[in-house]
């Protein structure tokens, strides 16, 4: 089944699309859902969306399937999975038996952890996490995320310096649990502000291309144009953190943008290769075929199968 494809992005968008509660503090996106609760029939699929928010699925008992842009992640219990703002995101749940949901917008990140979460993240080129805990960090996840809902529906006073202060404290654990797999420290470099200015720029881009706002897909020497740089320093500063070039950034995030919709949306390949500016056919198939090997009908075609066949 293709999940429903929609053109949401904002939090409270988000949840009114699905009949779900809302609850914000003041003007900042922020909200915790107790799934389990929720009038959901499993199995289940939900629509497409395009989150400017981050989501962080505490999962203590049950199953499903994530697919945040072309990354697919098998949901399992006693597992956290955190996904990022501006992919696309559909989700298949098999059974929810205890799932908490904890949404806060890139704005909540801005304000409250000003060093960001992107450490967090396994890798720079996956838009998820995925990570097993502990029975004692999920049983104190869960009695944080009960806590955050009580305060979310209660009249306390400063109310979004406490579930700040909560949510960083539990993605301070994951951190912690995340070094401590990979026996090392991870490297600041590439959480060098004109990197991270150069990434959001990137997403800005593709979003606005999706919404019909921008008619072409920048490459370095606009990058460069946005940020005032030098196009040669960019690419030496983004190649030497990342290991990656300024154009690995953008092909991947085009290829990645491009392989979610052929399998997870009914649109047809014409209409998607003039979502991102492809107004010839045969400069698209080139292109794609370029960075895959394969041809764009064969990915839709071979995904389709696979599904059937499950």
């Amino acid at each position: 089944m293709t999940p429903q494809l929609t053109t949401l992005s904002k939090l409270k968008d988000c949840l009114a699309f699905m009949k779900q509660p809302d609850n914000y503090l003041n003007d900042t996106d922020f909200t915790v859902l107790k799934i389990h609760e929720l009038d959901i029939l499993t199995p289940c699929h939900s629509p497409t969306f395009r989150p400017e928010f981050y989501n962080l699925t505490i999962i203590v008992n049950g199953s499903g399937t994530c697919m945040v842009g072309n990354d697919t992640f098998e949901l399992r219990s006693n597992h956290i999975f955190i996904s990022r703002p501006d992919s696309f995101l559909s989700c298949r749940w098999n059974n929810i038996v205890k799932v908490y949901n904890i949404c806060f917008s890139k704005d909540f990140v801005l304000e409250y952890f000003p060093e960001g979460i992107d450490t967090i993240m396994d890798s720079d080129k996956s838009n998820g996490f995925m990570q097993s805990l502990t029975k004692k960090n999920m049983l104190y996840f869960e009695q944080i995320c009960i806590e955050i809902h009580t305060i979310l529906n209660s009249t306390t006073s400063y109310k979004q310096e406490l579930i700040a202060n909560l949510t960083l404290n539990l993605l301070y654990i994951i951190q912690l649990q995340l070094r401590n797999r990979k026996k090392q420290n991870i490297r600041t470099d590439k959480y060098h502000p004109i990197i991270i200015a150069f990434r959001q720029n990137l997403e800005d881009n593709f979003n606005s291309l999706l919404a019909g706002k921008n008619a072409s897909v920048l490459r370095t020497k606009e990058h460069a144009q946005l940020l005032n740089l030098n196009e040669n320093y960019l690419c030496r500063l983004i190649s030497n953190a990342t290991n990656r070039t300024v154009n690995d950034w953008i092909n991947d995030k085009l290829i990645d943008e491009i392989n979610y919709l052929l399998k997870h949306s009914d649109k047809s390949v014409r209409e998607i290769a003039g979502m991102f500016a492809f107004n010839d056919m045969t400069t698209f198939h080139s292109y794609f075929k370029s960075q895959t090997l394969l041809a764009p009908g064969f990915i839709r075609k071979e995904f389709i199968m696979n599904q059937f066949e499950k």
